[in-house]
């Protein structure tokens, strides 16, 4: 189909020096005989805008060493490239259009759980292969996957008859209080090298009760990531063995994420949260809103440990509090990247755009991710489905098999051909997926120092 596109075509001589990105923009023809699409879905414009460029930079580099190393069954991988704006109805639309327009068979995701979870909205039934290496939403995972769009699946009203017991549908995290049915896929269509967040949430449960607290709550916003980890810490503490009784979770307060922070009064949620009298509260939510909460909270009497969500914790915020409070502070992370992979990952990449690694790790999960999809489009061979290249996806990422690191992805290529079974090492750390298309989570426990300083406590 005649249509504009925006692709990014890189020769591998345009890296020799810190050049800056081409892009070629015209109407064409993809032509599938030579060249292997993938659609990158992103918030090129918007409030993640300055994410996106990470993840960009890492894409086109990803794409530049595959095609520097002849590229996949002898084709040359292009990215097609749309922008969404950071608006999930536009993140629907593109991927619509990538899918059914374009007949696009793999889908790079957003780098919003919400976008991510539109794009998977059409991409599963559809039978198209979406990864990515940034959002952390556990419901995104496809082993047992929730969708949140109501023009695709069936919702059921909590309160009334309905024999729900075999949908297992998902706690009500919305404010209009319909809640959506759990969705099966047969197959797994979703792979990402970013953590599944209810699995730092799961750990993050267990060390509020090792320090003694035996009821919690919690206090969200009602984006798809924040409420998605507060329904992971609800699950998780409510199951936890208080002294003979489970623990319990005494409050669950959320609030619209389109508040504006700077103007909101916290203050006056404040009396209904601390009413509950728990012994702790958890806070998950993005840094401008959940520091305002905070601080209301400790302005109005509440002395115990403030747990909180990781994107929180990445903004520093101990900066912005008084420092006996960001003291107490702790939540879960992951470890920065390291090793051979990375090592070489991060040289590229500061050679390429003469700027470090952002600590985010958002950058080396894409580069990976990219490049098991390439091995695994190569290991299927020419004419594979979607669903034949995901199952070579999991075995050219998981053991056994030879190792193969960041940079050698010519080796690989040839082992494949060779029939040998290979084990990709990421810059991220290790690629090892399991049945839901998630990777392993090493995770340390983060606080901050007196000064506000973000410090690994454990």
């Amino acid at each position: 189909m005649d249509k504009a596109v925006r692709i990014t075509l890189l020769a591998a001589t345009i890296f020799a020096c810190n050049a800056c990105l081409s892009y070629d923009e015209k109407k064409m023809e993809l032509d599938k005989t030579t060249t292997v699409y993938i659609g990158a879905v992103h918030s090129f414009t918007g409030v993640f805008a300055t994410q996106a460029v990470e993840v960009e930079q890492a894409e086109d580099l990803a794409v530049n060493h595959i095609n520097s190393a002849g590229g996949v069954l002898g084709k040359q991988v292009v990215l097609i490239k749309r922008d969404t704006g950071a608006q999930v109805n536009l993140c629907r639309s593109q991927a619509v259009d990538l899918i059914r327009n374009e007949g696009i068979n793999y889908i790079f995701g957003a780098i919003e759980s919400a976008c991510t979870n539109a794009i998977l909205n059409v991409a599963v039934p559809d039978g198209v292969l979406t990864v990515t290496g940034n959002p952390y939403a556990s419901v995104l995972s496809t082993g047992r996957n929730n969708f949140y769009d109501s023009t695709q699946i069936e919702y059921v009203d909590p309160d009334s008859d309905s024999d729900n017991s075999d949908t297992n549908a998902t706690a009500d995290t919305s404010t209009d209080n319909w809640v959506p049915v759990e969705v099966s896929v047969s197959s797994n269509m979703f792979y990402r090298t970013s953590p599944n967040n209810g699995k730092l949430m799961k750990s993050l449960a267990s060390k509020i009760l090792l320090d003694g607290n035996h009821s919690l709550t919690i206090i969200a916003a009602d984006n798809m990531l924040a409420a998605s980890a507060a329904d992971d810490m609800e699950r998780y503490f409510s199951a936890l063995d208080c002294g003979g009784t489970r623990c319990q979770v005494r409050k669950r307060f959320n609030y619209s994420s389109d508040i504006d922070a700077e103007r909101y009064n916290f203050s006056k949620d404040i009396p209904e949260i601390l009413a509950a009298n728990s012994d702790a509260i958890f806070f998950s939510s993005y840094p401008d809103d959940g520091v305002g909460f905070l601080r209301a909270a400790v302005d109005g009497g509440y002395s115990g440990r403030p747990y909180i969500s990781a994107e929180m914790g990445h903004a520093s915020i101990g900066g912005f509090l008084d420092r006996v409070t960001a003291d107490k502070i702790q939540w879960v992370d992951v470890p920065p990247s390291s090793g051979i992979s990375f090592d070489y990952f991060r040289q590229k990449y500061e050679l390429t755009y003469g700027e470090p690694v952002s600590e985010n790790r958002a950058s080396e999960r894409t580069y990976d991710m990219l490049t098991i999809l390439a091995l695994a489009i190569h290991k299927s061979g020419e004419n594979s489905t979607p669903d034949k290249i995901s199952k070579d996806l999991w075995q050219v990422a998981n053991p056994p098999g030879e190792l193969i690191f960041a940079g050698e992805f010519m080796k690989a290529k040839e082992m494949i051909e060779q029939g040998i079974d290979i084990d990709y090492q990421g810059a991220s750390g290790s690629c090892d997926f399991d049945s839901a298309g998630d990777v392993p989570v090493n995770q340390i426990f983060m606080g901050y120092d007196a000064a506000g300083k973000a410090i690994k406590k454990y």
